[in-house]
């Protein structure tokens, strides 16, 4: 289960988007998929992967497919490949959106190894693919950062725990929650310093592009009174003064007050 699980299975039996409308490839790889999971689990574990109702679970996503399918019979989804998405012939899409792999602390080059995914997660990749295939005509660029108002981690790995217990006002939203596989989901104040070094790391490829910020959640805790970590030290501050200790300039500062980030009250 997992990102690097599903990069080594790819490495020997891929399944791509574009298999999502060829029914009989789909099928042909799915089965070819539960059976390098049988022989894997089989060897390196003494978990019984038969005890699973799998036909029922093969019906399920082949009803997902079938939806999926209908969504682009009709237009709404359109499977196209990079070059004619990326392309400075494309007459159908004025704005691309990329989204970040998890966060920046997770990047497999400047992560804390060995609590890290297997890939870019800050902009490289997608600056990299506009470079690739706009050059020096590549369209207007922007960087949206974002991070919660407090700081979590799910599982294991380097996480500075605050002194003061973060009581969340509504944790029951929260989907993250403990599990053998994972661990703890841990909840601490907002660390300035990380989001320093994380910044710091991106700026390696992302220097001279425009950056904005967005801090979310802020409906959890008082937004008066925000727990921060810095420079060895915890201390109080307002919401709106986060910005002014993180080393980089924004052109926007955005707030969210809602859990699903629907609610956004800006701030320059």
């Amino acid at each position: 289960m997992g990102f690097s699980s599903t990069v080594k299975r790819h490495t020997t039996i891929s399944l791509v988007t574009e298999d999502i409308v060829n029914h009989s490839l789909f099928l042909e790889k799915l089965t070819a998929i539960k059976s390098y999971y049988k022989s894997k689990i089989d060897k390196e574990t003494t978990f019984p992967f038969d005890q699973f109702d799998h036909d029922a679970e093969d019906r399920q996503i082949l009803s997902y497919l079938n939806k999926v399918r209908k969504l682009i019979d009709q237009g709404i989804i359109i499977l196209v490949n990079e070059s004619e998405i990326l392309s400075s012939d494309n007459k159908v899409w004025d704005t691309f959106l990329f989204e970040g792999a998890q966060g920046i602390l997770l990047d497999v080059n400047f992560g804390f190894k060995p609590h890290v995914t297997q890939s870019n997660t800050t902009s490289r990749n997608a600056l990299q693919l506009l470079e690739r295939n706009f050059g020096a005509s590549k369209p207007d660029t922007e960087i949206f950062y974002v991070t919660r108002a407090y700081q979590t981690r799910h599982g294991a790995g380097p996480f500075y725990q605050s002194s003061t217990p973060i009581k969340l006002k509504g944790f029951e939203t929260e989907t993250n929650q403990y599990n053998e596989y994972q661990g703890e989901f841990r909840i601490s104040c907002l660390n300035i310093d990380q989001l320093n070094y994380a910044l710091d790391c991106d700026r390696n490829f992302s220097e001279g592009v425009p950056k904005n910020l967005v801090v979310t959640w802020l409906d959890q805790l008082n937004p008066q009174n925000i727990l921060i970590y810095k420079d060895e030290k915890e201390s109080y501050i307002k919401y709106n003064q986060i910005p002014d200790l993180l080393r980089s300039q924004f052109e926007q500062i955005k707030y969210s007050f809602s859990p699903s980030a629907e609610v956004l009250d800006s701030y320059c």
